[in-house]
Order: C-alpha cells, then structure tokens, then sequence
C-alpha cells in the first residue's frame, strides 16, 4: 500500500525511472509480427477496437471470448458479414465477465457500436482493398506511417489504439500510447499545460504530444514504450491512493 505522504514531481518521476528501468529489463522476447499467422495480427486489432475507452481487462476478455468461439475468424465475417456482426452483438451483450472488484457479471457497454466496427473493419481490409494487415506492414519500415495506414483502414480506433496495436504485435517500440494516466502525469510534470480527451482523437495534437513525452523520455535515456508502461502503471497505483485534483497531487484536463 502506497503511503499517504505529501508527493513532488521528483518523488513520483523517481519511481517511475525507476520502475522503467524493471520493465525494461523484463521485456518480452516473443516472436515479432512477421511470425504471427495473419488470425493473430487481426484479433490483436480486435482486441484494439474493443479496448478504445475500455478497461484493458474487460477487452481482453472478450476478445479471447470471440476467439475461442470462431465469431472473429476472418473467413466467416466475410462469408456472411450480417450474421457475424450479430453474433459477435450477441456475445458482448452477455454477462459473461465477471468483475474482480465487484464479483458482479457485467457486459461490454459498447456491444453494438463496436460490433459493427469490427464487421466493417475486417470488409474494409480484407474485401474491399484486397488485402491483409501483413501485406500492408510489409509495405512500411516507418512505424509512422504504418500507423497512418492502420489507422485509416480501421474504423473505430484512433492514434492511441492504432499504436497500441503495432506496439503489442512487435511492430515497434517507438511509439507512445497516451491514455488520461499518462497524460495526468505529463501534466503534473508541467510537460503539458493542460489537456482534453478531444485532444488524444486529433492527429496533430496527439503528434505533437507524442514528441513532448518522447523528448522528456530521451532526456530521462529511457524508450518511449517503456516509459509510458512504467507512468501508467504508477498513476493507476497513484489514482487509488489519491483524488486527482486534491492540494497534494493536482491535475488540470480530464
């Protein structure tokens, strides 16, 4: 339990170097994009889709729902798109996930909308342009406009979720993913003045804090994608600790 003592920015920039510096040393060797059946990248954006202002654990869960039941094997969304995006509706309007906190079963809040971008997601890729997410990250080396390609193929997910996807495929490591924790802490850092959810969706505001952070990351000789891990893992510990806004830990945004 963290101790409730007044906190400094050089408090908790310290514990997340440090807290950095055990990520880094505990990262995965798993086999890179190229290795994956093309299934797996495809649930990966699934999985990406589905965590967009979602807990990671809830999306998780569902995702590998879909996939133990076959509702988000390529082929049979593009067989029969109808019938996949109801069953797949289906699925995430039961309540199947059990919460740690509560131990109440609850639903995926966001069944239909997100149902229906996954349906026209895999269309959009795998029928309408005639082609696979390997295809398309073989064309890139810059992870940047791989991004930019993601991105514009896939409905439903942004900047943020679009490098979450080429991060947890292996694609790269160079790219932030600048969720409310992350950027809380930019700002208590006096990084960012200030800052607003439509700010993560704009292209060139998420840009433009990407490169904040990523110069305060080579300033501290850490990696981007280490960094960001180890500042969201400290303010979630931080947000059950404290309120965000009290006279010890204050932040501006929402």
């Amino acid at each position: 339990m963290i101790l409730k003592y007044r906190l400094n920015k050089s408090d908790i920039e310290n514990v997340v170097l440090h807290v950095s510096s055990h990520v880094e040393t505990s990262k995965n060797n798993s086999n890179t994009w190229n290795n994956l059946p093309e299934q797996k990248l495809w649930e990966e954006l699934v999985s990406c889709i589905l965590g967009s202002r979602i807990n990671f654990e809830i999306a998780f869960f569902y995702t590998d729902q879909l996939s133990q039941k076959g509702l988000i094997n390529i082929e049979k969304i593009l067989h029969d798109p109808t019938s996949a995006l109801f069953s797949i509706s289906e699925l995430l309007n039961s309540s199947i996930y059990e919460s740690k906190v509560t131990g109440k079963f609850g639903k995926y809040p966001f069944y239909q909308s997100r149902s229906e971008y996954i349906v026209r997601t895999a269309l959009n890729i795998y029928d309408y342009h005639k082609t696979t997410l390997k295809t398309i990250l073989n064309q890139y080396e810059n992870e940047f406009e791989a991004r930019d390609a993601i991105h514009e193929l896939s409905t439903g997910i942004g900047y943020k979720q679009s490098s979450l996807f080429l991060r947890n495929i292996g694609f790269t490591q160079n790219l932030a993913i600048l969720d409310t924790h992350v950027l809380k802490y930019m700002v208590f850092m006096d990084l960012l003045s200030d800052f607003s959810k439509i700010d993560i969706a704009n292209k060139k505001k998420y840009v433009q804090m990407e490169n904040i952070l990523n110069n305060y990351a080579i300033s501290c000789n850490k990696n981007i994608s280490r960094l960001d891990i180890a500042i969201w893992v400290v303010m979630r510990l931080l947000e059950k600790e404290y309120s965000y806004g009290n006279s010890c830990f204050g932040f501006r945004g929402n």
